[in-house]
């Protein structure tokens, strides 16, 4: 198997289903999981980063941002993914996972169906 099979196909079926964010599945693709806590971010930070994602609407509307020009899509990545990467990398709130116990937990819980629903 090539590394590029493990990974997303762009031309493969996908199915997509939503929760609060939604979760793309390919059959036999690497998944990956990431979260944070609610308190990760300032609220500062996230009344900023609402303002920013109402003027970006405004500007380019519901787009999707892969079909934009390049130029305008590292902008959106500056703005949104690269800031907010910077502000949960700065360590706000509870961080709650430094604590052992806590960490225990979320493993434990990571790893409770490993070997019958994934590997």
């Amino acid at each position: 198997m090539e590394i590029d099979d493990l990974f997303f196909d762009r031309s493969a079926d996908l199915t997509i289903t939503h929760r609060k964010r939604p979760h793309w599945k390919q059959p036999g693709k690497v998944h990956f999981v990431t979260w944070r806590q609610a308190d990760s971010l300032a609220q500062a930070h996230l009344e900023q980063l609402r303002r920013d994602q109402d003027a970006w609407s405004r500007t380019y509307g519901a787009q999707e941002v892969g079909v934009l020009s390049l130029e305008i899509r590292r902008m959106h990545h500056r703005l949104f993914r690269a800031r907010v990467e910077q502000w949960l990398d700065a360590g706000a709130g509870s961080c709650a996972l430094e604590h052992p116990a806590a960490r225990g937990v979320v493993r434990e819980t990571l790893l409770h169906f490993e070997g019958t629903r994934y590997r």
